[in-house]
Formats: C-alpha cells, sequence, structure tokens
C-alpha cells in the first residue's frame, strides 16, 4: 500500500484525462477490453461499481477515438484510492499514465481528497517507479491468503 498526502501536492500542467461520475456502457465495455476481462468478470465489476456507495470517479484517456488508458478512483471522506489504472500496450512509456493519476490527484482534491493511496504489485517496477515520481509513499506491504483444502 502506498500513500500521498494531495496537501503537498503539486501540479506542473493541465491535466487533459477525461472524468468522469458516472461510467456510461461505453467506458465499462472499452475498460474489460483493455483489462482483458471476459464476460463474467465484466459482469461482477459492473456489479460492484453498481454496489458502490462511495463516490466514484471514472478515467479515460482517447485517441482517436479509442480508450489508450483509464482506470478508477474511490472517494471516500478525505481519502481517494486509485484502482485498476491500465494504458494499453502500445501507448506505454508516453507519460499518459502520470497524466491519468495527475489528473484523477486534482479532480478528487477539487471534492476535499487530503491522501491518497493506491496498491501495486511489487513486480510491477514502471508502475512503482511513477507513484514514487510523484511522491506516493510505501506504508506497509499486503498480501492474499488462500485456504489449502
Amino acid at each position: 500500500m502506498q500513500s500521498l498526502n494531495l496537501n503537498i501536492f503539486e501540479i506542473s500542467s493541465t491535466p487533459q484525462t477525461g472524468v468522469a461520475e458516472n461510467a456510461c456502457a461505453t467506458w465499462l465495455e472499452d475498460y474489460a477490453k483493455l483489462q482483458m476481462m471476459d464476460d463474467q468478470e465484466k459482469r461482477c465489476f459492473a456489479l460492484i461499481l453498481g454496489q458502490t456507495a462511495a463516490m466514484i470517479f471514472y478515467l479515460s484517456l482517447q485517441e482517436n477515438g479509442k480508450m489508450v488508458a483509464a482506470g478508477l478512483s474511490i472517494l471516500e471522506g478525505d481519502h481517494v484510492g486509485l484502482y485498476g489504472l491500465i494504458t494499453d500496450s502500445d501507448h506505454r512509456g508516453k507519460g499518459i499514465d502520470k497524466e491519468m493519476v495527475v489528473n484523477v490527484l486534482c479532480h478528487a482534491r477539487k471534492f476535499g481528497a487530503n491522501l491518497a493511496y493506491l496498491q501495486v504489485l511489487l513486480k510491477n517496477d514502471s508502475a512503482l517507479r511513477l507513484y514514487s515520481r510523484l511522491g506516493f509513499r510505501e506504508c506497509y506491504h499486503y498480501w492474499y491468503r488462500t485456504i489449502q483444502n
């Protein structure tokens, strides 16, 4: 888990990523394609989003009418969590991921967020470098456990 104090977060440019407070069917369909979700995963994801009581910001960056990056964040009180950020493999390394993160942090701050958090896999070196450059700091490690039958 990594976190960032938004009260000291500085913005050096005006982000251009689209942020919406309602997910349309097109966003969900395009996001599912980027994440390579099958139909069952997509239905489950849609149900989870529909049951979430907190404010959700849906992120997307379009190029020539095609979603090339997307993600979402959830605002709870003064905390905003970043989830499922993804950039199309053909568009990685162009700063799109940074633009999306900066945009959602700016947007969330307008709604009262003071602290941002996210979870990232330790093997995701490029994401770890990005989040570190933006000022995120590791709070703790986490892991999942399963019951052996």
